[in-house]
């Protein structure tokens, strides 16, 4: 099957806390949704799906991702995501409002796995803070029946005793999937993990000045070593990758915030209004400007 390269927004784009609100025990919702097709939307709490079945395409802000059983994405508030279906694509939704992890916080942070899986550190609306793990088939086989099952049989419900039960179960599956995040990057290599632990240097610091020499530090390699690696698994220099970002960030603030200009600028890096300009309209054929007339999702 031949899947387009964008899709359209749906009919309710924004969907508010409101919808997790109703209950005073009721911070998550989760239920599983068959041949799933959805247009592009957001929500104002996190959202982690599993893929339970089938094949389809994942589309989160400008990027598409062919998805399968057993991979898993956490997808932060107010970031732009919808999928279309291959094949029996299923997809187990868990919403989870953000108080759930303000009350849950200190525990939850000394799971291994959790940081990695859950960035409550971002506010960004873009894919590279969308979080993604794959699960083995023993490790999917295990969650589905011990967590994915149970949550769902007691959420569906006001009665108090099986709502506590449902958040605990809700818990268990979190903690699973921490867990399975925790083994996947203690399986890296030592090189391969200090990579992705470089790649995620540049986005929490992506408004500062970044060298190469820092970046080699993060990931412990030699500069020399670090730029050719870098190289080959990206099939760009360090440079022009950090360049890639500022600008995609700077077109995820244009859409979705009503930040100045001058602002932007600062928050990703460039060192002056004129010259995210520059970059901008020479990457994009267009100013920031003219990119937020045509492209702003701002009510």
């Amino acid at each position: 099957m031949v899947f387009p390269q964008k899709i359209g927004n749906n009919k309710q784009f924004h969907y508010p806390l409101s919808q997790l609100e109703e209950h005073p025990f009721d911070m998550i919702r989760a239920f599983i949704q068959h041949d799933f097709n959805c247009l592009m939307h957001r929500h104002e709490f996190y959202e982690l799906n599993i893929i339970t079945d089938g094949y389809g395409m994942h589309y989160i802000e400008d990027e598409r991702f062919r998805v399968k059983r057993g991979q898993v994405y956490v997808i932060p508030p107010m970031v732009k995501h919808g999928y279309l279906c291959g094949k029996g694509l299923d997809v187990f939704h868990l919403h989870i409002h953000p108080d759930y992890f303000k009350q849950n916080y200190n525990l939850l942070k000394k799971l291994a796995g959790f940081d990695s899986l859950f960035r409550l550190d971002t506010k960004e609306t873009h894919s590279s803070f969308t979080t993604y793990i794959e699960l083995s088939d023993d490790e999917f086989e295990k969650i589905y029946n011990e967590n994915i099952i149970s949550v769902c049989e007691f959420i569906h419900t006001y009665d108090l005793k099986n709502m506590i039960r449902a958040m605990s179960e809700a818990t268990l599956l979190i903690v699973a999937l921490c867990e399975s995040c925790a083994r996947s990057l203690s399986l890296m290599s030592a090189k391969d993990r200090g990579f992705v632990e470089s790649l995620s240097y540049i986005i929490e610091n992506i408004s500062k000045k970044i060298r190469v020499i820092d970046l080699a530090r993060v990931a412990k390699m030699s500069r020399t070593a670090y730029f050719n690696y870098f190289l080959k698994e990206t099939g760009q220099t360090p440079a022009v990758y950090i360049m890639n970002k500022r600008l995609e960030l700077a077109c995820s603030r244009l859409k979705s915030t009503d930040r100045s200009i001058e602002d932007i600028a600062t928050d990703v890096g460039f060192c002056e209004r004129a010259y995210l300009i520059k970059c901008f309209k020479k990457r994009y054929g267009m100013t920031p400007t003219e990119y937020r007339r045509k492209n702003s999702v701002m009510p």
